[in-house]
């Protein structure tokens, strides 16, 4: 089943990578929350052998409800990389790779306008240019 694996994952994650207790329960939560929109999707509590075969329409209808519940482009990038760690992991273990997780992109995330400068903030550079200019060496 997945559930030994899971945790297995999660001790690797606290042991090898060094991970904070905070990064790994995220990861966690993820990971769990993947699991159970699958587990929902599927109509059963997938094995290991189904998760391996599970294919680019399962991955897009997670991402799809992941918008659908209103999370953040960022968020759900973050969680599609721990999806792909996991099975990165499970790799690792000598389980086949599933190619439908490569085909998987993740979401464009919103690049922000720079924030205006605030009044003075440029008074300083103003009169080090200054200095330069009457040394001539500009």
């Amino acid at each position: 089943m997945t559930a030994p694996l899971l945790l297995s994952w999660i001790q690797w994650l606290q042991a090898a990578r060094n991970m904070s207790v905070h990064t790994v329960a995220a990861y966690e939560g993820d990971m769990q929350q993947f699991l159970a929109f699958q587990n929902g999707h599927h109509g059963k509590a997938l094995s290991l052998d189904d998760l391996i075969a599970l294919q680019i329409q399962d991955f897009r209808a997670w991402l799809a409800e992941r918008s659908r519940e209103g999370y953040e482009h960022r968020s759900t990038a973050r969680a599609l990389s721990v999806v792909r760690n996991f099975f990165k992991y499970l790799t690792k273990q000598g389980y086949p790779p599933n190619p439908a997780l490569a085909a998987i992109r993740a979401p464009r995330l919103k690049i922000g306008l720079p924030r205006p400068r605030k009044p003075g903030l440029g008074n300083g550079i103003k009169r080090y240019l200054r200095c330069f200019i009457l040394a001539g060496f500009v």
